[in-house]
């Protein structure tokens, strides 16, 4: 198939290496695309919807925004930080977008075309050159690093392999609308609390 890109997940090390340097160089809006889409697995057109008053809960819910069949995920502490550390930096209100053009209109979302652009830029600023399909290659990344989790959690070992199986089977679309439908909530908030 011509211009078919396969993306590849990274390692998590490298992930976390792409969070400390654009927090590093202060790039606040790259680092919140990908910090979301990194621990949440959304998409960009997913995360263009969110504000600042989302990450107050336990849980980041889609269907507050949209009508969807997307499970509510939980947000982990390296998430809440990242996201408080970018408001605070980026002056923005609480129920201020996460993903704006400017500071002058916190309320305007970006589109779908800039944040996937901010998400590619962000890989090139970090050193990541030869990434294809950067949308995917955050998802793909987020699903591996769940999936190791996963296999290490606590409670039935067969349930566990059932949804490891099911995962596998699953496109990277489809998986995130299944890992968070387990019938023993404690295995999902023993993944998301180790995930960073």
């Amino acid at each position: 198939m011509k211009g078919y890109r396969k993306a590849h997940p990274l390692k998590w090390r490298d992930a976390k290496t792409i969070f400390t340097f654009l927090e590093g160089v202060e790039l606040y809006h790259h680092l919140l695309i990908m910090a979301v889409g990194f621990f949440t697995g959304f998409r960009a057109s997913d995360i263009i919807l969110l504000r600042y008053e989302d990450f107050q809960n336990q849980v980041l819910d889609l269907r507050k925004h949209k009508p969807t069949t997307q499970p509510p995920v939980f947000i982990t502490p390296e998430l809440r930080r990242i996201i408080k550390v970018c408001q605070v930096k980026l002056k923005s209100p609480d129920e201020g977008l996460l993903l704006i053009r400017n500071s002058n209109h916190p309320y305007l979302p970006i589109s779908k075309a800039l944040a996937t652009r901010r998400i590619r830029e962000a890989f090139l600023f970090a050193g990541f050159k030869n990434i294809q399909s950067a949308e995917q290659t955050v998802k793909k990344t987020f699903i591996s690093r769940y999936l190791h989790l996963l296999k290490k959690a606590p409670g039935d070992k067969q349930i566990i392999n059932e949804l490891i199986a099911l995962i596998k089977q699953s496109s990277a679309a489809d998986m995130t609308l299944q890992y968070i439908r387990l019938k023993e909530p404690e295995i999902i908030q023993s993944v998301f609390d180790k995930f960073y």
